[in-house]
């Protein structure tokens, strides 16, 4: 490993250090309205074992009519079963990781357009600090963030077929 690798994987850190800094929480408790919808649907989850609103296997992503995606909430409720955690700090963990999650999916979408380590860099900072993706992955179990974590992945899949 030369220098310059050892560079990137420090700025790498450097960059998720900051990120986690960001989205540490200046509330006691957690905000935003979907955010209380979502923990209540995942505790419903964990409390009686199973989804009730699950239509058909295409509901649980958010393709059937009138359906919700609840990906996302059985991921908060199968965290919170293996962790064994408060639901409000298993959205606090799980914002935070998606987070630092967002900066690999970032990286690996720059990196198709240029093989230089600069460009990807700034682009996963950037990409990472925007308000928008700071805001639904910051102590709020929204699937907006999730969703927005996960696009870069789905557009370099895209890119690649």
């Amino acid at each position: 490993m030369n220098f310059k690798e050892k560079s990137f994987y420090l700025y790498l850190f450097i960059i998720s250090l900051i990120n986690i800094i960001f989205r540490y929480p200046r509330d006691s408790h957690e905000s935003g309205v979907d955010g209380l919808l979502m923990h209540a649907l995942s505790n419903t989850i964990t409390e009686n074992g199973n989804i009730g609103w699950l239509i058909s296997p295409f509901s649980a992503i958010g393709f059937y009519p009138f359906s919700y995606a609840s990906g996302h909430l059985v991921f908060l409720s199968a965290v919170k079963q293996v962790i064994d955690i408060p639901s409000e700090f298993v959205i606090l963990l799980v914002g935070m990781i998606l987070g630092v999650f967002g900066i690999f999916t970032i990286l690996i979408l720059s990196r198709e357009f240029s093989t230089d380590n600069k460009f990807p860099l700034l682009v996963s900072f950037f990409f990472s600090l925007s308000p928008l993706l700071i805001r639904f992955t910051t102590w709020q179990g929204s699937t907006r963030g999730i969703f927005m974590v996960f696009m870069p992945l789905w557009i370099w899949f895209l890119l690649r077929i």
